[in-house]
Order: structure tokens, then sequence, then C-alpha cells
């Protein structure tokens, strides 16, 4: 009898150690899981930073006061120390990015120094624009070569978690051909030649805080009417594995994070559905591994992406910028309220052009904001505001326009989109004073990333 009461004892002394074994293994791999995350999206967001600094740097080179120049250094100068930011929440010591690195304190430091230089002493001198000139090359080329590594690393899905470990053990991981890319890319950056005059971030609180506003008095909904209602939006079979939980307590509203398993396309959506009133607010598609190959165009793309707003919004909407990476086309859509285009109230969404399915949709400024309203007559004339341009601007077409000033006020524009050399700006005026507001280069028709360098 005391042998079996020992036996057990011993059997459940057993069953509390595999459960503690594993728990301690479910925490391990929740830890794995939430570092890959972090530093998944710190990559993607450095990517996506370096690709706004070039941006940035060319609508430097294309504005024409210097105030208006001032701003855009400005905003350089802090992409810049998010992009460096970034670099510190990649893995330790695994990524050889330190001349980036350099290079983004370099771009920095010129950008904030130039930014004050304009306010108080006026236009750049002609050493100060060359070294903004090859700044802004040398940014283009990074931009290329941060791209073709991003899609290097998306096809071969790499675990920055093993990038981690393998360099840190020096296994064979450290000299992979991705990390050999890393390299050069690293050694091209060392390469820039020294610069004359150059010395040694899903949504902001103002959206969420407005946005609370628009939910406050709308009915609340259910678990199941959220699942219900995401199904719908993403026109999605009831047949769908769905995992749904509260948003955080840190949220500026109450809703719902909903992870949905097509079974259809072997799609995950990963989709925020707020509480109050039942609104989609963003989703994004994790396509299954497979095939790349590109089946539709970017215009294909871009109606498709029209045709899915369209089921779902009531409200006029412009198609105002497209883009194409990644075997993907990003689009921008703005409201349009008596003529006028609102670009602070937007609608983005992704389609994928492998096969035409809609990978990303964000909709938090558009609904924030959904019950605007804004004074939309212009002071001064179409021709008055032109007149405040660069004078080698050549101007294919122009709109009226809501767009936000420096200190982040609403303001009337007329909206100029022309052509400077090679490069395509969109410029917005102040409808009111005629002074030049803010200036966007416009992206080139994109090459298709991930191909083999040479």
């Amino acid at each position: 009898m005391g042998k079996n009461a020992a036996i057990g004892v011993l059997a459940v002394l057993l069953a509390f150690a595999g459960v503690w074994l594993y728990q301690t293994h479910e925490a391990k791999e929740s830890f794995a899981l939430q570092q890959e995350n972090s530093y998944q999206r710190a990559f993607h967001d450095f990517v996506y930073h370096i690709d706004q600094l070039e941006g940035e740097l060319g609508a430097a080179l294309a504005k024409n006061g210097a105030e208006s120049r001032s701003g855009s250094l400005a905003e350089v100068w802090r992409l810049s120390q998010q992009a460096h930011a970034e670099v510190g929440q990649l893995p330790k010591g695994a990524l050889p990015l330190q001349e980036t690195d350099r290079f983004l304190n370099e771009l920095g430091s010129f950008s904030y120094e130039s930014a004050i230089q304009s306010r108080e002493d006026g236009p750049m001198e002609s050493e100060e624009e060359q070294a903004l000139e090859n700044f802004y090359a040398q940014a283009g080329e990074l931009k290329e070569g941060m791209r073709h590594l991003q899609a290097e690393a998306m096809q071969q899905e790499i675990s920055w978690v093993d990038v981690e470990a393998q360099a840190v053990n020096g296994g064979p991981e450290a000299e992979s051909p991705l990390m050999v890319n890393f390299e050069r890319v690293n050694h091209d950056v060392k390469g820039f030649s020294e610069n004359e005059g150059a010395a040694s971030g899903p949504f902001g609180s103002n959206e969420e805080d407005a946005l609370a506003d628009v939910l406050d008095g709308k009915e609340e909904i259910s678990q199941n009417e959220a699942k219900q209602k995401a199904l719908n939006f993403l026109d999605i079979n009831d047949r769908a594995e769905v995992t749904i939980e509260s948003l955080g307590d840190g949220a500026a509203y109450p809703g719902y994070q909903l992870e949905i398993q097509d079974p259809e396309s072997s799609s995950v959506y990963m989709m925020d559905v707020t509480k109050q009133g039942g609104l989609p607010l963003w989703f994004m598609r994790e396509k299954a591994s497979g095939a790349h190959e590109e089946t539709i165009s970017l215009y294909e793309a871009s109606e498709k992406a029209a045709a899915f707003i369209d089921e779902r919004v009531e409200k006029e909407i412009a198609l105002v910028d497209s883009k194409q990476y990644n075997h993907t086309g990003a689009f921008q859509f703005v409201p349009v309220i008596d003529g006028v285009r609102m670009y602070p109230f937007d609608l983005l969404v992704e389609v994928s052009l492998a096969d035409g399915k809609v990978n990303g949709y964000q909709a938090i400024e558009f609904l924030a904001h959904e019950d605007a309203s804004f004074e939309t007559e212009p002071e001064i004339s179409e021709e008055e505001a032109a007149e405040g341009m660069h004078k080698d601007i050549d101007v294919q077409e122009s709109h009226i326009a809501v767009v936000e000033d420096k200190q982040d006020e609403l303001v009337l524009t007329y909206e100029f989109i022309g052509t400077k050399g090679d490069d395509s700006f969109r410029i917005f005026m102040n409808a009111e004073t005629g002074a030049e507001e803010r200036v966007d280069k416009l992206p080139e028709a994109e090459p298709v990333y991930g191909a083999s360098a040479n």
C-alpha cells in the first residue's frame, strides 16, 4: 500500500513537472514571438523611413522659399532620428549597419543646422546646396539597397531572432547571402563621398483621441457581432477560424483585435474593430507561402483598391497616390467634400500584384474626421497662387485641397502637380496668402525589388 502511495505521489509530481515544463516552454515561445515581432516591425519601419527620407530630401530641393525649405529639412532631421532609433532596435551586433548609422547621424546634423540657418539667414549657400544634392543622391542609393534587402528577407521568411542567435554563436547564418548583402550595402554607404557642409514610428495619439470623440455615444457591439462585421468587411465566409480579444487598456477607445484564418485562401488577417459602432479600423493580410509572380498591373490593382473602397465607403473618394513595392500596390485615397480634396483624412489600401487580393487597409484618419467641415472658398485665384512656385516647375494638373500646415492646422490650398527635370512633385500653395505650404516628391514607377543583385 505504501509503495502504491509513493507511486501515486511520484505520478502527481511528474504531472506537475510536466505542466511546469510546458508552461516554461510556452513562456519562452511567447517571448521569442514578441521579440521576433519587435524586430520585424523595427526593420520594416527602418526601410520605410529611409524611403521617406529620400522623398523629403527631394522635396527640400524643389522648395523655393527659405521658410518652407526649413520645414522640410526639419522633417528630414526627424526622419533621420527615427531611422537611427530603429537601427538600435534591431538585433544587437547581428546586422552590419554601422556606416548606415553614421550616415544617418551626419544627415541629421546637417539637416538640423541647415533648418535653423534657413530660418535665420535665408537661402542656402552654393556649398550647402551641393551637400543637399549629395545627401539626396546618397539617400536614393541607400533606399534601393534597403528595398532589395527587405524583399530578400521577406522572400526567405527570415527570422531575426534566429539571425541574432547565429551571430552570437558564429553559426552559418552569419555568412548567409542575406548577411553578405547587408555587408555590401554597408560598404556602399561607407563609400559615400564626404559631404561639404555636413556636420561630424500604427497611429498618432491625436487621431486616436479624435476617433474616441467620434465613437462616444455609439452603440456597443459584442464579440460575436464584431466577428461578423469583420467577416463581412473582408468578404470571408463563416467557416473561417476567428480568434478575438479586447484591445489593451492603453487604447484611447474600446475595441477588439481579431485574427482570422481564411480557409479558402490559406491567408491570415489581423484586424482591429471598435467596440462602439463596430468600425473596422485597419487590417493586414499575411499571405501563405507561394509564388510571387505578378499577375496584374499597378493600374489593375488600383481599380481593385477603388472597388474595395467604393463598396465600403459612401462618401466621394479620390485616388491621389499609388506606389509599387515588393509585388504590392499601395494606394492613398482622400475624401472629396464640395470638390475639395481632404488630404489629412486619408484611407490607405494595399493590393497584392500576385493574386489581386487586398493585403492591407487603414482608415483611422478618415473615420476620426468623418463629420469634419471646412471653409472651401479660396481668397486668391489659381493663377495668383501659381506665381509663388519655383519657376522651373511645369504644371500638369491642379486641384483645390485641404492640408495640414507646420502647426498642424488645416489650411485651404491649391494643389499643383508638375515636373522639374526628371522628378515629379505635388505642391500645395495657400489659397489665402499664396505661400508655399508643402512640397511632396512623387514616386517614380517602381522597379521590381527582390531580383538577384549582380
